[in-house]
């Protein structure tokens, strides 16, 4: 929540940031409309909107659409929401923490989730680069792959003959 204005902040001019809540749990109403109060005093009502929960059937289209997917996550499980990105040819920066590596490989752009000017910097670079993001989203469908279950059944197959 701390970085929530910062972040909003940094969004280029001509883009609409989405923040999602993905949770599958209802997010607190006072942490909406902290968000909300955060957006308004930035003056960037027009340039960004909160979805909230987005049921998993309407997510592919919501990558499809984007230009980039950016989770400057600090703590991370295994990192589903860069799977899915990636899965949809969405470019992703993301950070390099807990399981992200793992997930992104080296299909995805990798931020200090603390460094709001790299995080900056990584989403203009990728916004005003079309072959960068071509490259992005063709490796990021080659990394998603290696998480389908067919590769996993091959590397299970591997390990036990």
């Amino acid at each position: 929540m701390r970085y929530v204005g910062n972040y909003i902040d940094i969004i280029p001019e001509g883009l609409v940031g989405y923040l999602l809540n993905n949770t599958g749990q209802p997010r607190p109403k006072n942490i909406e409309e902290k968000h909300f109060t955060i957006i308004k005093e930035l003056g960037m009502e027009d340039r960004v909107e909160f979805l909230g929960y987005i049921p998993d059937e309407d997510l592919p289209k919501l990558y499809q659409e984007a230009t980039l997917f950016v989770y400057p996550s600090l703590h991370e499980g295994f990192g589903i929401p860069v799977l899915e990105a990636m899965r949809c040819g969405c470019p992703v920066v993301t950070s390099k923490v807990s399981s992200l590596p793992e997930v992104g490989g080296d299909a995805v752009f990798y931020i200090d989730p603390k460094d709001v000017q790299a995080i900056e910097k990584a989403i203009l670079k990728i916004v005003d680069n079309k072959s960068l993001q071509a490259e992005l989203r063709l490796e990021g469908l080659k990394q998603a792959d290696k998480f389908s279950w067919k590769h996993v059944a091959e590397k299970t197959k591997e390990a036990l003959c």
